[in-house]
This record gives structure tokens, sequence and C-alpha cells, in this order.
């Protein structure tokens, strides 16, 4: 009987090809998203897995609490807090610490003497410990010892090719690294980075005897805290336990200073495995991470493809049926058995699993190939190296194959012969319901994907569109000197280049300061109205700039002026923003000038207040600013310039730059398209939305045509009779469309209250965002309903355009 099964369906798939392709494009396609979704998801939850015993790996994390109210939950501590720990703490076994060389460095192979300005977040200084701790491939030198001297520097392999060429042997070789330390550094190792998929992301690797033993870090133990520290625990250590200690360990060393300001700190334990997903409640992160609340929506999104691909397979194939009645009668009279024929229904329904399952894989990889192109990666389907990816997909297929032939076959097999052969078949009506709510269900799916997307580019765009309160348009960034010859000379070259490029005709206005829109602060300092107890702190950022931002920004000010040549570098006086009258309670932006604010162990005057504006994006609330006059601040300069010339402006600049500042790269962006590249984790998850949700409105739509051709069977006679009476082929459109149309409508109406739910939920992750407004919902279910009907009319118009006297002859 296996045979015969097999035989009779491989006729049955090439005689109705139509209906046989279409399950099988159908169930490709939502088995092929799956296998693509299941293949993001592994990639995500792989993170820091490589590394021996990951699962004794812990990164240290520091929750600040003033007056028992958490302010701030941060990734970094202090530096005295590994080597304290592992002294007294004898779960402890090895610790690592790491500091990002903050602001980037210049580099240069002295051979070549061509130098590149390096990021920061490339760039790490770290403890010799760092390979006892991680497991990150060498390709060149040896682990336990490629850090042991100060000198030493741990370099990519993409690094080893850009710096000194793909063929040559970077070991031993000499690299000029100019940024908080200025030193030469010999090449002891090269990593291997196409191994390993972490949440570090680096090129440089450099010592932490350098930075320790540099100006920067020869005090301040506990109170410096800007690294990033990571623990390997003995084994069956209990976390909470070691947590406790580490509490008790801070309070012993720097417990009175946190009392004298009603502080408390308070000290977890992230898994390292935990790191990349389970990060976002953390501040000043080391790298970009991945969200586990985006990756199960993926994840939900990926389970309602594959129901709808399956329902469609159930729809299709019972509409299929009604051509194949008088077989399941002939073989009923013949003596087949109920169990029989549902082995071959189920059997036809494995055949097209198989097949949609070796096409799912080839549409997998082209969907995780447009994946790569959204989120700028390079993972590929590397499933196929998991044996148990492939005892999976078999099971899954037979699985499939069960759930979406079961249905049908049942429904056939129940079928009485003497009914089939006087052609008085007819569908119940609990099953022509039940399609009917499948329908629903489809297309409820593709109505909350599709509002879903629309939501998502409409807050986007409502943040880009908004109104910063600084001007950004026309705003060239450069990135300031990091190479500094002569420092007697630095401060006359700054004020020179500032003015010889304000000459030129393109350029408007040139101003340099600490930090720009977009790019944080110089510091996060503790705060207060003076005369206020000092447990009432708050943090506020501090930038530090000369005296012609606020004019090139065109930054708006409520009471005092802009800073002026005579006070430009006086630390006296500081301009702050709107936000901090409410927070440290200074009353109007009359009253505030001329009040007296505690910043830190110093105390400053107000000497303007500037209306709030946009420093971060919208998705950060407005925080307190102040900024400091410095005319000595160099690590940008913006140029307000003529748009219409850019080229000649940029020209202009350079050849300024390079003059005055020689031996430093230049490098520049537009600030408009570096603030809204702050929204680039909400585009890419948009444009997943939006690729998904057209993948479920095309397979919805084909479950449609299914039940269409259904419906259109059940009623060619009606028609033909219609036509005979005189109905015109539009008129029948709009009689049998109408019934498709209620079950879109039903759907869209059911899912106005879940996206409303799950768009407001969604929303609370924005300080400023858009009012959910009814076209919103009205929009995305319009363009549902038209591409649905089109569907529905091309399948309509093809049965009423049939001849009365062929269609009466149906049967």
């Amino acid at each position: 009987m296996l045979k015969f099964n097999l035989t009779i369906a491989l006729r049955n798939l090439k005689k109705y090809k139509s209906s046989s392709i279409i399950n099988i494009a159908g169930l490709a396609i939502g088995i092929g998203v799956c296998l693509a979704i299941l293949q993001y998801i592994h990639y995500e939850l792989s993170y820091d897995k490589f590394h021996k015993d990951s699962e004794n790996l812990y990164r240290l994390t520091l929750d600040i609490s003033e007056n028992d109210v958490i302010k701030s939950r941060q990734a970094k501590t202090s530096y005295a807090m590994g080597v304290k720990a592992e002294e007294v703490i004898p779960e402890i076994e090895k610790y690592c610490r790491i500091h990002p060389q903050y602001f980037g460095a210049v580099v240069t192979n002295p051979d070549k003497n061509v130098p590149f300005l390096e990021e920061e977040q490339d760039m790490l200084y770290v403890d010799s410990t760092f390979f006892d701790v991680f497991n990150f491939p060498l390709k060149h030198g040896d682990p336990s010892n490629v850090l042991n001297d100060k000198h030493n520097i741990v370099i990519s392999d993409e690094m080893a090719a850009k710096y000194f060429g793909k063929e040559i042997d970077p070991i031993g070789k000499i690299l000029k690294v100019e940024g908080w330390t200025k030193e030469d550094y010999v090449v002891t190792g090269v990593l291997n980075t196409s191994k390993g998929n972490s949440h570090l992301k680096f090129d440089f690797l450099l010592p932490m005897r350098s930075l320790l033993e540099s100006g920067e870090y020869k005090s301040g133990a506990w109170g410096r805290c800007n690294f990033y520290t990571y623990f390997k625990i003995g084994e069956n250590s209990k976390i909470g336990n070691i947590e406790n200690k580490l509490d008790q360990l801070v309070y012993d060393n720097f417990g009175k200073s946190l009392d004298h300001y009603n502080v408390k700190w308070e000290l977890n334990l992230q898994q390292l495995t935990d790191i990349h997903l389970y990060s976002s409640h953390l501040e000043y992160d080391i790298s970009n991470n991945g969200s586990i609340r985006n990756l199960k929506a993926l994840g939900i999104i990926a389970i309602f493809i594959l129901i709808i691909a399956w329902l469609n397979f159930i729809n299709l194939s019972i509409a299929n049926s009604i051509k194949r009645t008088k077989e399941v009668g002939i073989r009923k009279a013949l003596g087949a058995l109920k169990t029989q024929l549902r082995n071959q229904f189920i059997m036809e329904a494995l055949i097209i699993n198989f097949i949609a399952v070796i096409l799912a894989i080839f549409i997998a990889d082209l969907i995780l190939s447009e994946l790569n192109n959204i989120l700028d990666s390079e993972f590929t389907f590397l499933l196929f190296s998991h044996y148990e990816f492939w005892i999976g997909l078999v099971l899954f297929t037979i699985i499939s194959a069960l759930i979406s032939g079961f249905y049908p076959a049942f429904v056939m097999s129940s079928f009485q012969a003497i009914n089939i052969q006087k052609s008085e078949f007819k569908i119940s009506g609990f099953r022509f319901n039940l399609r009917k709510g499948l329908v629903i269900f489809q297309f409820l799916i593709s109505s909350i994907l599709l509002s879903g997307t629309f939501i998502i580019y409409n807050q986007i765009t409502f943040m880009k569109s908004q109104d910063l309160g600084v001007d950004m348009e026309q705003i060239l960034v450069v990135r300031g000197p990091e190479l500094i010859e002569n420092r007697e000379t630095i401060a006359s070259n700054l004020s020179t280049f500032k003015t010889e490029t304000s000459k030129y005709s393109s350029i408007q206005s040139v101003t340099s300061s600490g930090n720009i829109p977009g790019k944080g602060h110089s510091a996060v300092v503790g705060m207060r109205k003076l005369g206020k107890d000092p447990s009432q702190n708050e943090p506020g950022g501090i930038s530090f700039v000369d005296y012609k931002f606020f004019d090139t920004y065109e930054l708006e000010f409520l009471a005092g002026e802009p800073f002026d040549r005579k006070t430009v570098s006086d630390y006296t006086y500081v301009i702050l923003n709107q936000q901090a009258l409410q927070t440290y309670e200074l009353g109007s932006p009359e009253e505030a000038l001329n009040e007296q604010i505690v910043v830190g162990d110093d105390t400053v005057l107000v000497a303007g207040v500037l209306k709030d504006f946009h420093w971060q994006s919208l998705k950060e609330d407005h925080m307190p600013i102040l900024f400091v006059a410095s005319d000595g601040v160099r690590r940008y300069f913006s140029f307000k310039i003529n748009t219409s010339n850019i080229e000649e402006s940029l020209s202009q600049i350079r050849s300024a730059y390079n003059e005055k500042f020689a031996g430093n790269p230049f490098e520049y962006f537009f600030l408009d398209d570096e603030f809204n590249y702050q929204y680039r984790a909400e585009l890419q998850f948009g444009k997943i939305f939006m690729i998904f949700s057209l993948i479920a409105i095309f397979i919805a739509c084909m479950g449609l045509f299914a039940f269409v051709s259904f419906s259109t069977v059940q009623r060619t006679k009606e028609m033909g009779i219609r036509k005979i009476l005189g109905a015109r082929v539009s008129t029948l459109i709009l009689i049998l469309s109408k019934e498709y149309l209620t079950l879109l409508l039903m759907a869209s109406l059911i899912s106005v209250p879940i996206v409303f739910y799950i768009s407001r939920e969604w929303l609370t992750n924005f300080a400023f965002k858009m009012n959910l407004s009814v076209d919103l919902f009205i929009i995305p279910t319009l363009i549902l309903i038209v591409i649905s009907f089109l569907t529905v009319v091309f399948n309509l118009y093809k049965t009423a355009k049939i001849n009365p006297t062929e269609s009466l002859k149906i049967e």
C-alpha cells in the first residue's frame, strides 16, 4: 500500500498543478521564514558561548541609589573592585578589567608613517589575565604571555593586514599609539576575528599597566568608575552569597564616602552569556547589544507565519478535495477503509511538506542575505553543521505533514460514497464556519503585523520630524586633533584654525566643543543648588564649549546671554538648560541667574538659561545640562556651512586642518546623519517587521485564494443561473465578494484592541512618542482590504466569466 499511495500521490500532484504549486509555495515560504528566524535566534543566543567555562564567567554591574531610589544602573565599576574582590572572596578565581580608549587614538606604523584614527570602542586596555578569563582565538602568539609586558599589544587579523599587509608576519613589529597613553608597542599576538561571537568587539588590546601607570589613574581607586570588571567564578558557587560579599567589600572600603552623600552601591553579577540580550537596562555598556524582547517578537512572528502556511494547506486541500469526490466515492465503493483513505491524503501531505522543506532551505538563505543587509552583519546558515538540526528538521517535516494533512484527510475519508455518486456532496455548516474562522485568523495576524510595521515607521518619522531646538541641518563636524607635537602652541593653533576657517565665504560659523548633540557629555556629575543637603544631588551632564557654540547651533536663550571672550576660560560661570531649573529647584529663568550650583566639590554661578533642546535622541528624556566655557576644547569642530558647495568647504577646511594639525587624520561627518544614527536599531527592527508582514500577507492571500476557489466551485451553477436571469459579471463579483470582505473586516476589528495594547507597551520605551490616532489603524486596514479584494476579484472574475451553458453542466 505504501508504493500504491506514493504513486497516487505523485499522480495527483502532477494532475492538479496549480493547487500543488500554491500548496508547496505557501509551505516553503512559511517554513523558510521559520528557518531564517531560527538561524538568527541561534546566532543571537550563541554570544560568548565559545568561551571555556562560559557558564562560570560573570560581569560586575552596579546599581547606584540615593535615598533608596535607584538613580543609575550601569555596567561600569571602579578599578579597585577586581583586585580587592580576588583577594578577599575565595569563590573568585580570576578577574579581568577592561577600559576603552575613550575618544579614540591615532595609530601609526613607524615604517609607513601613515596615521589612522581608531575609534574608542575598538581599542581596549585589559589586564594580563584577559586570556585566562576569555578564550578569544589567536592566529599568532601565546595567550599565556602576549600581554605580560606593558609595551605589548594584540591586534586583530584585519588590523594586521591594514598596518603591515596581508603577507607580512606582524609579530615583533612596532605600532605607535597616541591617545591617553603615548607609547610604542610591540605586536605579540594576532586575533582570529572570524571565530567566536562575542559582545566584546575590538581590534586592539593594550596592557592595563600602561594605562594605570599614566597620569590618569595614579589615584582615586574607588571613585573612578570607568572599568568593566569580569570574574571567573568557581563551580557550584552561590552567586547570591558572592554578591553579598561584594556589597560588604564596597562598604568596608568606600562606605563612609557613600554615607556622606546618602548614596548606596549595590553590586550584581551578570552571567557572560546573558550580556548580549539582557543589558538594555544598563547605562554605559561596552557594545551595542541585542534585545531579548525583539528576539521573542521575531519568534512569535515565525510561529504565526508557519501557522498561516499550515492553514493555507488545510484550506486549499479541502477546496481541492471537491474535485476528487468521485475518486473517493469509487474507492469507498470498492471497499477502501477510512484508515486507508486517510493514509493516502497524509502521504500526499508528507510529499508536499518534504518538497516544501527542501525549497525552504534555499528561501531561508535568501532571507538571511536580506537580514545581513539590514543588520549590517555577516552571519550565514550554519545550522547545517549541527546533527540536531537535521534530526529536528526530519521530525518537523513529519509533524508538519500530520498537522497540515490530518484535517483534510479526516474530512475526505468521512464522505458518504452514495451521496458523492449522486452529486449531493456538500460541506457541512460547521466545517464551513471553521474554515471561515481560519481565514479570519490568518488575516488577523496579517493585520497585526502590518499595523505594527506602520506604527514603528510612524514613530521613527515622528522622532525625526520633531523640532530638536538645535540647528543640525548645515553642521559639518570635524574630529579634533589627537596628536599634539607642541603643547605650548596648541592653544594658538586652535584659535588660528577657527579664525582662518571662519573667513571662508562658504563657512558661516565655527565652534569647538568637548561634545556635540548625540554624542553624550564630557561627564555626568551629581549636582545640587547651593544650600541643599548633599543627599539631594541629582545627576547632570557637563559639556565644555567655546563662546561661539550657542550661536553656531542657534540655541535659544530664555535668560542671560552666551559666554564672551572674557569668560570663555572662566570655570566660575555656567549656562544651563531649562530642565536643570526644575531638577535643581532654581525657579524661573530670570530667578536662576546668578544662583549657585554645587557641581561635585566645586561651586559655579548660573550665567544663562537655554530653552530645552534635544541633546540626545527622542528616546531619552531631557536631562539637566551645564555648559562650561573652555576656549581650549578641541574634541570636535563644528562648522555651519553653505550646503550649495560642500566640496569647496571640505577642501578649505581640510587644507587648514592639515596645516595646523599636521600628522592627524582628517575625519568628518554631517551632524544630522550622525544624530539620526541613534534610531538605527528601530529602523532595523521596522524593516525586519515589514519584510515578515509582507510575507504573512502574501501567504494569507494565497489562503484567501484557496477559500475563494472552494466557494466558487460550490456556487458555479448558482452564478450560471444568475447570468441567465440577467446578472452582470460586476454584479456577481459584488454579491460573492461580500462574504470575504465581511471576514476581512471582522479580522481588522479584532486586531484593533490587540494592536493598540501592543503599540502602547512598545511606545513606553520612548520618552517622546506619537499619539495613537485612528488613522494608524485605518490605513493598514484599508491596505490589507485592497490587496485582499484584488485577490478575490481575480478569482471570482474567472468563474463569473464562464458561459452559463458550461457552468450548468458542472457537477
